[in-house]
């Protein structure tokens, strides 16, 4: 059965850790102006958005949700092309060194915050880079079914190639 999902499609572009947190001797990890700037990014996009999202989540819950208390988000982290891929003739189309991945605990945690609900519930996601004209983040929330190890490995192909540690 298809399950409608939750598509918020601007969410403010988190920093990766390593620009979220400068370390001061003798203090520890800091904050940075990027960290700082985000998190107003977000509060106002709470003024905006925040209810409607809380709503449309309860909704789900209550309804097409019914008794899902485990879910799936995808963060799609939009950046501006030139951001992505080199754009020299001798490098043209060149993936950048660009951190995705590290954004993730800044977006979850701020928009989970943000929507006043316990990111305990998220038991699976994912991440994409994309090109776009404006970067944000574009989140999808939907339910998921909690698994077991043994489910996950009864859920692969037979015909999937094994490692070493697998035989």
């Amino acid at each position: 059965m298809s399950h409608p999902i939750i598509v918020i499609s601007d969410f403010p572009l988190p920093p990766s850790v390593n620009e979220g947190y400068r370390n001061v001797p003798g203090v520890g990890r800091v904050a940075t102006e990027h960290l700082k700037n985000f998190r107003k990014s977000v509060d106002d996009w709470r003024q905006v958005h925040g209810r409607s999202v809380v709503a449309a989540f309860q909704s789900l819950l209550l309804k097409e949700w019914a008794g899902h208390r485990a879910f799936r988000v995808s963060y799609n982290f939009v950046f501006k092309h030139e951001r992505l891929f080199c754009t020299s003739k001798k490098l043209m189309g060149k993936p950048k060194k660009l951190d995705a991945d590290s954004r993730i605990k800044f977006a979850q945690d701020s928009l989970f915050n943000a929507l006043g609900i316990d990111d305990c519930h998220v038991f699976s996601g994912e991440f994409r880079k994309l090109s776009g004209e404006v970067e944000c983040t574009v989140i999808t929330i939907q339910p998921d079914e909690p698994m077991t190890s043994v489910e996950l490995f009864q859920s692969f192909n037979n015909e999937a190639p094994t490692t070493n540690s697998e035989q």
